[in-house]
C-alpha cells in the first residue's frame, strides 16, 4: 500500500519540474522553453546566446555578457529578441529587461541549460 503512495509523489514531483521556478521577490522568472508573465507580455527563453560571466570564484578584467534569446508575446505579435542581462530592450510600447540569471557562474563547473532561470522586468504599457 504504501508503493502506491509514493507513486503519486514522484508524478506531481516530474510534474512541478517543468513549470516556472518562483522567484523570492516574486519577479517574472523562468527556465528554457518556460514562460514568464512579465505585466502584459509573455516571455519564453528559448536559447542560451553567450554566457561569459565572470565565474564567482575567480578574478577577472571584465565582467562578461549573458545573452538569452526569448520569444515574446504580446496580444496578437510575436517577436524573437535577444536579451542581454541588464540591457533594456524597445519591445511594444516600453522595455523588457533581463534584470537576473541563475545560477551563478562557477569556474570549473559548467551549469546545465535546465539550471537556468532568467528573471525579467517590463517597463511601459499595451
Amino acid at each position: 500500500m504504501k508503493t502506491f503512495a509514493i507513486l503519486p509523489a514522484f508524478a506531481l514531483a516530474a510534474c512541478a519540474a517543468t513549470l516556472p521556478t518562483p522567484n523570492p521577490t516574486g519577479t517574472p522568472t523562468a527556465g528554457f522553453q518556460q514562460t514568464a508573465t512579465v505585466g502584459s507580455l509573455q516571455v519564453t527563453p528559448v536559447a542560451l546566446v553567450e554566457d561569459s560571466r565572470c565565474p564567482i570564484n575567480a578574478r577577472c578584467v571584465w565582467a562578461g555578457h549573458l545573452t538569452v534569446r526569448a520569444e515574446i508575446r504580446g496580444g496578437r505579435w510575436k517577436q524573437v529578441k535577444d536579451l542581454t542581462l541588464s540591457a533594456p530592450q524597445p519591445v511594444a510600447d516600453g522595455q523588457i529587461t533581463l534584470v537576473d540569471a541563475l545560477p551563478q557562474k562557477v569556474a570549473g563547473k559548467p551549469a546545465s541549460l535546465a539550471d537556468y532561470r532568467f528573471t525579467f522586468s517590463f517597463s511601459g504599457g499595451l
